[in-house]
């Protein structure tokens, strides 16, 4: 039998166990409640919606594009741990500095299933539209598990085949100080994973005032979608608006500015008062009147649900 409203079945095993014993879980996207409790209606009171918590850079999110894209340069040519290969070709396509090039990308650990190989499809799809503008396709990351075959088979061909004119794959680690800033050099932060639930790195993203362009997946999408960026989950269409963004510079900075604005609204502190106030309620009743959510229910469908479970609050005797 399939488990209904798109739970894998490991996670209805383990809900039909849960809910009973526990007083409360937490989700992190509307589209997760709606799954849990149109599975499990007799608790739709123990369900919560607490968005995944975001970041605050608001020193990165100051900067200039222009600004962060110097010091990028300058961290990933001089300090980084790049191989002398890649420092050189960054150095003589100078693609961070020059003020005519469109920059698109992303960072974070190397895995399979994010697609990464798609930032230089629509890079090359890109430029065909838009045969007078360069642009240029960045992604800075390293692998997670170098023990993974799938990660180092596609870090491989990633190595392989995106170290040209106008595309870098640069393996190398981030330290928390410069990875917002790579994430607001970026004119368009691209996204476009095989299977995603929440993402750190779109987080951070937010955090640090990207311009986001990202495949409609449950949360990720919700997400995104409320703080004003771009979605989609046809390839074609989100390309599409992806054009517009380079045409459209006003539209980028709004995009930025709808991040920052999401970014302050879904902190850390403030989501982390959210599950106190819950927990709060909990001590005081064994019977917890429905907390007030900071969003609008969405009218997406969830597809899977992975590690959207917030948190089990267990208040078992």
């Amino acid at each position: 039998m399939r488990p209904p409203y798109g739970l894998r079945r490991q996670e209805y095993s383990l809900l039909h166990l849960l809910l009973p014993r526990t007083d409360a879980i937490t989700v992190f996207s509307d589209g997760v409640y709606k799954a849990v409790t149109r599975a499990f209606p007799e608790y739709s009171d123990k369900v919560h919606v607490i968005w995944h918590g975001t970041p605050l850079y608001p020193e990165v999110a100051r900067m200039s594009r222009a600004e962060a894209k110097a010091r990028i340069h300058d961290y990933l040519v001089g300090e980084s741990g790049l191989n002398q290969a890649s420092k050189d070709n960054l150095r003589q396509q100078r693609v961070l500095l020059d003020p005519e090039t469109v920059v698109m990308g992303g960072a974070g650990f190397v895995t399979a299933h994010k697609g990464i190989g798609l930032l230089y499809h629509a890079r090359n799809t890109l430029r065909q539209l838009l045969p007078r503008r360069k642009i240029a396709a960045v992604y800075v990351g390293i692998l997670r598990q170098v023990d993974n075959v799938n990660d180092s088979e596609c870090a491989a061909e990633l190595r392989t085949s995106y170290n040209g004119a106008g595309e870098f794959f640069l393996e190398t680690y981030l330290p928390e100080d410069m990875l917002p800033v790579l994430l607001r050099a970026l004119d368009v932060y691209f996204y476009w994973p095989s299977d995603c639930t929440q993402s750190g790195i779109v987080a951070h993203a937010l955090g640090a005032g990207a311009t986001i362009a990202c495949r409609d997946l449950e949360a990720v999408g919700e997400t995104v979608r409320i703080a004003g960026g771009l979605t989609s989950a046809d390839f074609a269409q989100l390309i599409a608006g992806i054009k517009e963004l380079i045409l459209n510079l006003g539209l980028r900075n709004k995009m930025s500015e709808g991040a920052v604005g999401y970014a302050g609204e879904f902190s850390w502190r403030n989501q982390a008062l959210k599950h106190f106030e819950l927990a709060e309620q909990l001590c005081r009743s064994r019977r917890v009147p429905r907390l007030v959510t900071n969003t609008r229910l969405l009218p997406s469908v969830p597809s899977q649900l992975g590690n959207r479970l917030g948190r089990a609050t267990d208040a078992l005797p």
